[in-house]
């Protein structure tokens, strides 16, 4: 049976499901733990949902999926400063993480400002939800900026490889995952023949 999938954006009703997405989503570790979880919901939800944007998919009225994004990388960071103090109130070991993270992804913020977390929950992928998601992120995010990026474990090939058919590419890795990338404004070539405009998706 054909399910009735609607991608829409987020709206304040939709922050617990977006939470149970996330945990559900993540390591087993967040699950188990509480500061575990609390360090994922700080670092790869919440901050998204207050100052950013964020588009949800539902599939017969309930909330399965989404996709969190920023514009602009560099702004992101600090309007996640309150949520970085909480961060590293939880622990060294998550604080080191975080710096981490936004150390490997600055490098890569004047190509790719733009920067998304994407979660389905389990039973709903390999639906074409997770595509409806990213490519409505992209149609919104196209003529605002040039780029967008995200970071991937280097065992979930799953999702590599879903990032890969939808042109994103890999700029960068370290032990534990990929950043990769996709461009996503027009621009120009020009050879022999004269200029062609080439879309990026």
């Amino acid at each position: 049976m054909k399910q009735n999938v609607i991608i829409r954006r987020y709206q304040k009703v939709d922050l617990e499901d977006v939470k149970n997405i996330c945990i559900a989503t993540a390591s087993e570790r967040a699950r188990r733990e509480e500061k575990h979880r609390q360090f994922t919901l700080y670092m790869y939800c919440l901050p998204y949902l207050e100052r950013e944007r964020a588009l949800v998919a539902e599939v017969d009225g309930v909330v399965v999926g989404y996709v969190l994004y920023t514009l602009d990388y560099a702004l992101f960071i600090k309007h996640m400063q309150p949520y970085m103090s909480k961060i590293e109130a939880i622990s060294q070991e998550y604080s080191l993480r975080m710096r981490h993270e936004h150390d490997l992804y600055a490098r890569f913020q004047n190509d790719y400002p733009a920067h998304l977390h994407i979660d389905c929950l389990p039973g709903y992928t390999g639906l074409g939800i997770g595509s409806q998601l990213i490519e409505t992120m992209a149609d919104d995010l196209k003529d605002e900026v040039n780029g967008v990026m995200l970071g991937v474990s280097k065992t979930n090939q799953g999702a590599i490889n879903f990032y890969k058919k939808h042109d994103f590419d890999i700029l960068d890795e370290d032990n534990a995952g990929y950043v990769m990338g996709r461009q996503l404004k027009k621009t120009t070539e020009c050879g022999l023949d004269g200029c062609n405009d080439v879309i990026h998706k």
